[in-house]
């Protein structure tokens, strides 16, 4: 397979990015739930996002069917940094 067409893993949610999380890591949903408790015992606000298929490259092949059945995304931001959006009410 030549360079360019290597698979990547899914980029960040930008939306996610943009409120103020951080994607930590990738993993089967064992070990996202652990990171989740770790993370919310560590007083994080915590998101865990499912992937589809249309995330990854299409030099990805099938795979992504099978990964996105297998694994999860976890994203932490701390308490209170939400972005704010300017507007008074």
């Amino acid at each position: 397979m030549p360079e360019h067409e290597q698979p990547s893993p899914p980029k960040a949610d930008r939306d996610l990015i943009s409120q103020g999380w951080e994607r930590r890591f990738m993993g089967d949903p064992s070990r996202v739930e652990e990171g989740k408790e770790l993370y919310e015992s560590m007083g994080f606000e915590v998101q865990v996002v499912l992937m589809a298929p249309s995330e990854f490259p299409t030099a990805c092949g099938d795979c992504p069917d099978l990964v996105c059945e297998e694994y999860a995304i976890l994203y932490t931001r701390k308490p209170g940094e939400a972005p704010q959006s300017g507007f008074v009410v």
